[in-house]
């Protein structure tokens, strides 16, 4: 058996060698780069949506009516009680998803079930609590979708990723998804699932201490099996770091692998869960808009010392 695991483990650091190479030699800077203030209203306009969902019905409205935004529905998933809702914007023809995050025990439930499934669906592996949630609502909104109508989906820790999961439900049903922006959102697929939704316009956002993004990192429910592709947790879309006042910095999937290992030698901290809190994320946001600032984010931490014991 200690041979079985040692070979194992060897396995796995050979295939994150060859992703984290991969990733390195194609990750290029994005062009056309929009202006700080324009991304930032952007962002900012989705935060408030999915800071809604952790408030009232008349909250709700109330937020949606300030962004534009009529509520057009509203709903729980009651097999994993995650609450989201559905507005409309009929000016621009825009219907944005908001997902909610952990809230309750069955929400803890649903991140703990950890597992990187085969969704038939979408074609690709995903987190196997996420893609449950993202299903269910999936089923609920399909009839509350106008046709012709532009897609936009956001929410906040666990409603981030699943989110994002709904997105792809509904770019595989060639439903016209243009924007997905998350909020402390944990990781959803593998390496295979992220390439195959690159195409996908998608914007994490995050904070340096909030530790929430950088997990899961390994699928470790099913053993040592070896799938066709390895089971490694890989970030989806780019990355919004924010920083300290006006500055933020935009970090690639190498980027926020190279972040990732960065926490590894820290011990967990209060300041952890502070920096996760969907209210803080809103706080710093607005502090930003206007006036952002973008910096270079200097990292020197090798990712792969991780798996050099």
């Amino acid at each position: 058996m200690p041979n079985t695991i040692h070979c194992a483990l060897a396995l796995i650091r050979s295939m994150v060698w060859l992703y984290l190479w991969a990733i390195l030699i194609t990750t290029s800077v994005q062009a056309n780069e929009p202006p700080a203030d324009e991304m930032f209203a952007e962002i900012l306009s989705f935060a408030h949506m999915a800071n809604a969902t952790y408030q009232t019905k008349s909250a709700i409205l109330q937020t949606s009516t300030t962004q534009g935004y009529t509520l057009t529905h509203y709903g729980n998933i009651p097999e994993v009680e995650v609450f989201y809702f559905l507005a409309t914007n009929n000016a621009t023809k825009t219907q944005r998803i908001a997902v909610r995050g952990t809230a309750n025990v069955e929400n803890v439930l649903v991140n703990l079930n950890m597992q990187l499934v085969a969704d038939e669906h979408i074609g690709v592996r995903l987190h196997q609590g996420f893609a449950r949630s993202a299903e269910g609502i999936y089923r609920a909104i399909k009839p509350h979708l106008k046709s012709g109508y532009r897609i936009e989906t956001t929410g906040h820790s666990l409603g981030g990723a699943v989110a994002l999961a709904l997105a792809m439900h509904l770019d595989a049903n060639l439903l016209p998804v243009t924007r997905v922006i998350t909020f402390g959102q944990p990781k959803l697929t593998n390496a295979a699932g992220a390439k195959a939704y690159q195409h996908l316009k998608i914007i994490r956002v995050v904070m340096p201490r909030d530790v929430i993004p950088l997990v899961p990192f390994l699928d470790l429910t099913g053993g040592l099996r070896l799938p066709e592709q390895p089971d490694i947790y890989w970030p989806l879309g780019e990355e919004i770091l924010l920083l300290e006042g006006k500055n933020y910095a935009r970090l690639s999937e190498w980027g926020s692998l190279r972040r990732t290992a960065s926490f590894f030698n820290e011990a967990p901290s209060e300041e952890n869960l502070r920096q996760h809190q969907m209210q803080n994320y809103l706080h710093l946001i607005q502090q930003k808009y206007p006036g952002a600032r973008r910096v270079p984010y200097q990292n020197n931490v090798n990712p792969l010392e991780w798996f050099r014991r």
